[in-house]
């Protein structure tokens, strides 16, 4: 009878324990209004996308425009307990005023977001430089 007492007690605690972190991961689930700003540089235009993102078990899922085709953006990642997350931003060049000298429409292109939520928004910033130079973006995420 001891030991059915300690298993079932220990099942208790690792699924009170899910639950614990499933409650704080999930905080930030639900819709999104994503406002990303580019500056201009010496050489490339400056733009503004807006968008939506869901975000589910805290992973977020954002697009601009259509997937896989020029003048797209995706940004993944997960938002952890703490509202702190690096996420993924991919898509394709369209016009080529606002992309890296040489690019193409077309061209595919990567960089890192460093985000940070706090309730019902968040803010992140491009944390990587492009071919020339640094190109200042910044992230603004309203939970709606």
């Amino acid at each position: 009878m001891r030991i059915y007492i300690l298993i079932v007690s220990a099942v208790l605690l690792v699924l009170s324990n899910g639950v614990l972190v499933q409650a704080e991961t999930s905080q930030f689930d639900g819709t999104w209004k994503v406002t990303l700003t580019c500056e201009p540089t010496a050489t490339l235009l400056g733009y503004t996308y807006k968008f939506g993102a869901d975000v589910k078990d805290g992973m977020l899922l954002g697009h601009y425009g259509e997937e896989n085709k020029p003048n797209s953006l995706k940004i993944t990642g997960q938002i952890e307990p703490d509202g702190s997350s690096m996420l993924q931003a991919t898509g394709e060049v369209g016009n080529t005023a606002y992309a890296v000298k040489g690019s193409v429409t077309g061209r595919a292109y990567n960089y890192v977001i460093k985000a940070q939520f706090n309730g019902s928004q968040g803010t992140g910033s491009r944390m990587s430089t492009i071919r020339g130079g640094q190109r200042n973006c910044d992230v603004v995420f309203i939970k709606q």
